[in-house]
């Protein structure tokens, strides 16, 4: 007997090994980086601003007058590791984030398999929705 969900199984796997090795290698990345750019001969500044433009303002001969909106970020040899590791934490929290994605799009598409093989499931679903709502669902578009 072969499992049906075989298929949808191995691919939930091969995306949570994925983001396993990328968040492995993103903090490698980082502790190299940190290491390169906090020595003693190591000169950096990094620095970024945000500019708006008001296209229904005034113009310079055509050209929009650009502003400076106050927000700025600024990183240094000394606050360097605090930035990069802030960075990481978002990225893992990205990967995290991705994985119940992953589990979510696993267990639809088993479903989506067993409403295709069985149409009592499908009869139970379509009971369940109100009387007003669309049930035109399918496994590739949902």
């Amino acid at each position: 007997m072969t499992n049906t969900y075989r298929e949808y199984l191995d691919q939930f796997f091969e995306k949570l090994l994925y983001y396993r090795h990328i968040s492995g290698r993103i903090n490698k990345v980082f502790q190299k980086d940190i290491q390169d750019y906090t020595s003693e001969q190591a000169k950096i500044h990094f620095a970024s601003a945000l500019i708006i433009s008001d296209w229904t303002g005034p113009t310079d001969n055509g050209w929009e007058i650009n502003f400076h909106s106050g927000v700025s970020i600024e990183t240094t040899k000394s606050n360097y590791e605090s930035e990069t590791r802030k960075i990481f934490s978002r990225q893992l929290c990205l990967l995290y984030a991705q994985s119940f994605e992953s589990f979510e799009r696993y267990l639809k598409d088993c479903l989506f398999d067993k409403i295709g093989r069985d149409g009592t499931v499908f009869k139970v679903r379509l009971a369940l929705l109100p009387i007003f709502q669309d049930y035109s669902y399918t496994g590739s578009n949902v």
